[in-house]
């Protein structure tokens, strides 16, 4: 996706830094993974059936999704709860997720990957409860969840385990 898409670097930047890696991979990278993203893993394929996603809704999502980077963007910034990674930007006039560099904690692709499918149940799902966090870990069958990096870690697991950039 053309970062100027979405107002900002999809690399993600942090504190003049440099690249953010994830296992190697970048941002920009695990989208680019996405818009051809396909499984016959049956754990995966589980999941994203109880989320209300396919493997197509996957790759159109990575496809058309605008991506935000809200350090750059204050009204994103302002929509994201404080110590959010990413987050769905309701106001935008298209899919939109806004992306704070500062709270990234994935530190694998495959977590970063399953964060993004996180990212798009959200908009797989928009207005209801099953598609708040905590429908999410419901429909996943999580327990004991503190929060809800468990989603994004089990869609990690189970659909991108051991992925490399």
């Amino acid at each position: 996706m053309d970062p100027s898409q979405g107002g900002g670097d999809l690399i993600g930047f942090g504190g003049g830094q440099g690249p953010i890696l994830f296992g190697g991979g970048t941002l920009t990278g695990a989208i680019n993974r996405l818009k051809t993203f396909s499984t016959k893993n049956i754990n995966c394929i589980k999941d994203l059936m109880a989320v209300g996603l396919t493997s197509s809704q996957i790759q159109l999502d990575a496809n058309t999704v605008s991506m935000v980077n809200a350090l750059a963007k204050p009204g994103a910034l302002r929509a994201m709860e404080p110590n959010a990674d990413f987050a769905i930007v309701e106001t935008e006039m298209v899919p939109t997720i806004a992306y704070n560099s500062n709270n990234f904690w994935q530190t694998s692709f495959g977590d970063l990957l399953g964060t993004l499918v996180h990212e798009y149940a959200h908009l797989a799902n928009p207005g209801s409860s099953s598609g708040t966090d905590q429908g999410l870990i419901g429909a996943l069958g999580i327990t004991g969840a503190t929060n809800s990096s468990a989603i994004s870690q089990k869609l990690g697991k189970d659909c991108f385990s051991g992925a490399k950039p």
